[in-house]
């Protein structure tokens, strides 16, 4: 099917940091279906990106209308309401990790709002159940790298590089993690 064909190209454009392509391939994902809810989160999370925070949550609520149910839509949103200073986030994922432990896609995205957060050793917590859970996360060891960094742990992220590297050597995030720590700018 296109739309989720498009739904799917657009997340990986988010993922890459290419936001305008992602909001362009979102709303293509709608032009072939409306009702697409796929293509209603990846163009919430490219809006709110590029700080439209509006068009984000009238996104969102569309996803959320298509389907109420998907855990990982609503962790999504849960994040997006996190990083806009709603303080209910933290106990959404709480909800939603006692229904889906099993979530790497939760546990990451709790991470990342707990290292925006300053909390930083529940983000590591975070990070190694996602990791240990989906152990090919990319996402999830650089956001465990990133957060060794934070707390001056070189050791740890020197390991956890290794492991990313293993996992996708040629990943921008990874290559600029692993330039940035051979400068010392840790």
């Amino acid at each position: 099917n296109q739309a989720e064909a498009y739904a799917l190209l657009a997340e990986s454009f988010y993922w890459q940091g290419q936001l305008a392509l992602a909001e362009e391939t979102a709303q293509a994902a709608l032009r072939f279906n409306s009702r697409n809810h796929g293509g209603f989160v990846w163009l919430a999370q490219a809006r709110f990106g590029r700080q439209d925070v509006e068009g984000a949550e009238r996104a969102f609520q569309n996803a959320l209308t298509l389907n109420p149910y998907d855990r990982n839509v609503k962790g999504l949103y849960a994040f997006f309401k996190g990083k806009t200073g709603d303080l209910s986030a933290t106990e959404t994922f709480v909800g939603l990790l006692s229904k889906d432990p099993v979530n790497a896609l939760l546990w990451f995205l709790r991470g990342e709002l707990h290292r925006e957060k300053g909390h930083l050793s529940d983000a590591v917590q975070c990070y190694l159940t996602a990791t240990s859970l989906k152990p090919f996360y990319l996402k999830a060891h650089v956001g465990l790298i990133e957060t060794y960094l934070d707390q001056h742990l070189t050791a740890n992220a020197e390991a956890a590089l290794a492991t990313a590297l293993q996992i996708n050597s040629t990943d921008k995030n990874v290559i600029a993690l692993r330039n940035r720590m051979k400068k010392g700018n840790t």
